[in-house]
């Protein structure tokens, strides 16, 4: 939902997949499926090596008939993918989070390895429209001032509560539903507007991860 895979992933040196929306159930995870909030969140395995995510996603996807949101996603032999028939966007600053020179430099070594590899490979950032999707996202979590929050820690029987969450979300004001309304209205144009930009791309390197394109709340997802 909020970088849960990748940021362990990327911080630790392994490898972890965020799946396309729809893919894998949220069944019996502490955030379950459902609600407002439902097409933000996708869970996806963390392991060691790339070759062991190959072999656990397969497993943890598709239907379960309780997810109300997984869909029959085909899941394709990566071995088969022609790497130089694929077409490479790519880029090092977003303009919403801060990169280190070292990741800088590891996307722009990772752009010129699938160069060489004679993918289609260009420096590409649809900044306005990630700017757009960060602003109404923020706006969003606050809608109803930590309600949701609070609804999960009773229904999972828990105690505490982050202070940082508590800052975050139970400390706002909720949001008038006409307001509310607009940015959901918003953020459907926005991801729109990504799907556009996406056409042009077959995959999507930033920040120390290729992913295969699809559009949820952020532009790239595997």
């Amino acid at each position: 939902m909020g970088g849960s895979i990748r940021g362990p992933s990327h911080n630790n040196g392994v490898a972890g997949i965020r799946p396309t929306t729809g893919r894998v159930p949220r069944t019996g995870h502490i955030v379950d499926f459902g609600g407002v909030y439902d097409s933000w969140q996708q869970l996806g395995p963390i392991a060691r090596r790339v070759e062991d995510l190959g072999l656990i996603l397969p497993l943890i996807a598709g239907p379960d008939f309780r997810d109300a949101a997984i869909i029959p996603v085909p899941w394709k032999n990566p071995a088969a993918v022609e790497v130089s028939k694929l077409r490479l966007a790519f880029y090092v600053e977003n303009g919403v989070a801060e990169t280190s020179t070292e990741t800088k430099d590891t996307v722009r070594r990772a752009a010129k390895l699938l160069s060489d590899a004679g993918c289609s490979v260009e420096e590409d950032l649809p900044k306005d429209r990630l700017m757009e999707m960060e602003e109404i996202r923020f706006k969003l979590e606050g809608t109803d001032a930590g309600s949701y929050l609070q609804r999960l820690s009773a229904k999972w029987n828990t105690k505490t509560m982050s202070p940082a969450l508590i800052d975050r979300f139970l400390k706002q004001e909720p949001l008038p539903m006409p307001e509310f309304t607009d940015l959901l209205e918003r953020q459907d144009a926005v991801r729109s507007k990504l799907l556009q930009w996406m056409k042009s791309y077959d995959m999507f390197c930033h920040r120390l991860r290729v992913s295969r394109l699809s559009p949820s709340i952020a532009p790239a997802r595997l």
